[in-house]
């Protein structure tokens, strides 16, 4: 009796928690279904947001004036002010306020949606402009996909040379604006640009509802080609099942969902092995890197691959670990992590909500110490000698780039480029080799439109020996994908990686 009396009370219990977590989901789906993504706020209080925004940043901000002075930094805002004219809608308002922190230079200071907005186009199907393009190089633009599978003329690898009278160059130059990066590095906005550029073509000229298109085919033939705005409920191939539905009933699976996050390949011949992290985060296991390095070395797998093109950061521990099984010798990861300021503050004046200010407030208390100079140093990680990893590779690596791979993958890659045995090959990093901004980023919530500015709390020298030219890490081997390797779908870095294996057969790297 009494088994069974616990067994209808656990029952009970779990009954009550599905109702509670249905009944959440229920209120967040009715949330983003009443939303509107028209909806426009009075130009006084996206004035008073971008007060707001300036308060915040001159009062907290650690390098605000590392690459312009405050006479620029004064001109931005006023451009940002005068640009407010009329009511505007939440893109046009984060497109904005992300153009006037361009002059900062600072890859971790930007503005995102709204928590509600994000929600919304997280459920939402592209729709307008109907092309998915890539940025190959800073003038030209090539089909990656047409959303209209039926589309028999916008071919993958066909060149773009024009939307609507923008040439592919303004075109670039436009809605790479609308990205904060680090120093004067372009590649962070190019690949985020090119991996969403309906969206960000939309949300900067939201009134475009048809696009003359100006185009290059594979026999370099010039064609003007019309197209409409995409309605993906429209195409029959969504005509009977919305992307939601797909989205619920066929969640990943937890192996697809780890295969995101990393993956392991040995190449038949022994001669190689390809280890890909896309991230840094949590999610990212130390004992998963051990794992795969003792691995190889128990197999003596005479060269790597090592793919951090899609890894935009993370915890520095993890990135540390990394350079621990590359590093030959003890190194310094980090020079100097420092702060001008003592604790986050918010000024008067400055009408926002600050996520997890009191928690960050108390690690700033407890884990940065006072210099002689006045800065405040943070104590973990900064000017610590490390030594290599017991399970350390000894033999060749190859380490793929590219624009996304920033923040702490930037540390890495500064840390190991220059290295005998390892080679870069790629794109210039998206994250500055110098250094950036980070360690604690708070979302600072703009309250008269809900915006969230991210704001980092500590600024991070990588190597003072190194000259802050604001540029990112550059590739030893520099290799880009262009019309022909799109067309053909070809990885054109990882197959100069495995081609340079081949050729040298295990010889150590020059």
């Amino acid at each position: 009796m009494h088994l069974n009396s616990a067994m209808r009370k656990r029952k009970n219990f779990h009954f009550f928690v599905l109702f509670i977590l249905i009944w959440l989901v229920g209120c967040k789906t009715a949330e983003v279904n009443r939303f509107s993504p028209y909806k426009k706020y009075p130009a006084s209080a996206v004035k008073q947001d971008l007060q707001s925004m300036e308060l915040m940043l001159k009062n907290n901000h650690p390098s605000l004036y590392w690459y312009i002075d405050s006479v620029v930094l004064a001109d931005a805002f006023k451009r940002g002010y005068i640009a407010i004219k009329d009511s505007m809608t939440e893109p046009a308002i984060r497109n904005l306020f992300n153009e006037v922190l361009m002059v900062v230079r600072c890859g971790h200071t930007s503005v995102q949606h709204s928590k509600i907005y994000g929600r919304y186009i997280s459920w939402k199907a592209p729709s307008g402009f109907p092309l998915s393009l890539k940025i190959a190089n800073d003038s030209s633009l090539v089909v990656t996909a047409s959303f209209n599978r039926a589309d028999s003329v916008f071919r993958r690898g066909t060149s773009v040379l024009s939307i609507n009278g923008l040439s592919a160059k303004k075109l670039i130059d436009t809605l790479s604006s609308l990205i904060p990066g680090d120093g004067y590095s372009r590649s962070f906005s190019y690949q985020l640009v090119s991996n969403n550029f309906s969206r960000f073509y939309n949300s900067r000229f939201p009134g475009d509802s048809s696009y003359h298109i100006e185009l290059s085919d594979s026999a370099g033939n010039t064609q003007n080609i019309v197209r409409g705005f995409y309605n993906p409920y429209a195409d029959s191939a969504l005509r009977t099942v919305s992307l939601r539905k797909v989205k619920k009933l066929a969640p990943p699976a937890q192996i697809i969902r780890k295969e995101t996050i990393r993956s392991f390949w040995v190449d038949t011949s022994g001669q190689y092995s390809i280890l890909r992290f896309n991230t840094f985060s949590h999610d990212l296991k130390k004992r998963y890197i051990k794992k795969k390095f003792k691995y190889l070395n128990a197999r003596k797998i005479p060269n790597l691959i090592i793919d951090l093109r899609n890894n935009g950061g993370g915890l520095i521990a993890n990135s540390l670990l990394l350079a621990r099984m590359i590093h030959d010798t003890s190194f310094v990861y980090i020079d100097s992590i420092v702060t001008p300021y003592k604790k986050l503050t918010v000024p008067a004046g400055a009408d926002v909500k600050v996520k997890k200010k009191i928690w960050i407030n108390i690690a700033m208390k407890w884990l940065h110490k006072k210099q002689p100079d006045g800065l405040r140093k943070f104590l973990p990680f900064a000017g610590k000698n490390y030594r290599p990893h017991k399970y350390r590779f000894d033999g060749n690596v190859y380490i793929l780039t590219g624009g996304l791979s920033f923040s702490a993958t930037s540390m890495f890659l500064a840390s190991v480029k220059g290295l005998p045995r390892v080679a870069l090959v790629g794109e210039e990093s998206g994250g500055a080799a110098y250094g950036n901004n980070g360690i604690f980023i708070p979302d600072v919530i703009l309250l008269h439109t809900g915006l969230r500015m991210r704001l980092p709390m500590y600024r991070i020298i990588n190597n003072h020996r190194s000259v802050n030219n604001g540029r990112g890490v550059l590739p030893d081997i520099e290799i880009k994908a262009d019309a022909e390797s799109i067309r053909q779908n070809i990885d054109v870095k990882m197959r100069k990686a495995e081609a340079i294996i081949l050729e040298k057969k295990g010889s150590v790297i020059e």
